[in-house]
């Protein structure tokens, strides 16, 4: 498809950048050519600027592969949520620090970039936080599937590790603003 030279040809490479197309629909029998054909797809970047970007891109590609062929579209473009980006360095810091303070220094587990989308991104566009996991993934256990797969479960005997980060962060973050 056209829409993949986005991330070949058009996309920096040194920017991650995934466009996929999960839906197709359209027609009615297999032997009759259909009148209308929808297409749904996500985008995924860590780039606020790639993000910005890609509508561009895409509706170019789309109106003029459809002009090509003799057709029409129409692309409907839906911003849902942003890249989560840990940017603040002084937060990254407290947390890092409350965790060391309650799970000793093997807690830190620096984590690979992930193309996934979370609403929490567009709290820290305008307010600073962070982002991380607490383990609940647990292979032992059987909880080894990712938040998108109907089989997704927590090891929920971890949780109160993640309640008692957030309060120790909240603590040390309090504490440093009183001084």
């Amino acid at each position: 498809m056209n829409i993949q030279t986005i991330v070949s040809r058009i996309n920096n490479p040194l920017n991650p950048l995934v466009v996929s197309i999960g839906t197709i629909k359209g027609g009615k029998r297999f032997n009759i050519i259909a009148n209308h054909v929808e297409m749904e797809g996500t985008i995924r970047t860590h780039s606020r600027e790639v993000r910005a970007e890609i509508e561009g891109h895409l509706r170019n590609i789309i109106e003029n592969t459809a002009k090509a062929l003799g057709c029409n579209a129409q692309l409907d473009y839906t911003y849902y949520a942003a890249p989560v980006i840990n940017e603040h360095d002084h937060i990254n810091n407290i947390v890092r620090n409350a965790a060391v303070k309650l799970y000793g220094k093997e807690s830190l587990t620096p984590m690979p970039k992930l193309m996934g989308s979370e609403d929490f991104s567009y709290l820290a566009e305008n307010v600073p936080g962070f982002y991380g996991f607490i383990g609940t993934r647990n292979a032992d256990k059987g909880y080894i599937y990712t938040n998108h797969n109907d089989k997704f479960t927590v090891d929920e005997s971890v949780l109160h590790r993640g309640a008692a980060l957030y309060a120790q962060f909240a603590y040390d973050f309090l504490e440093e603003k009183s001084k």
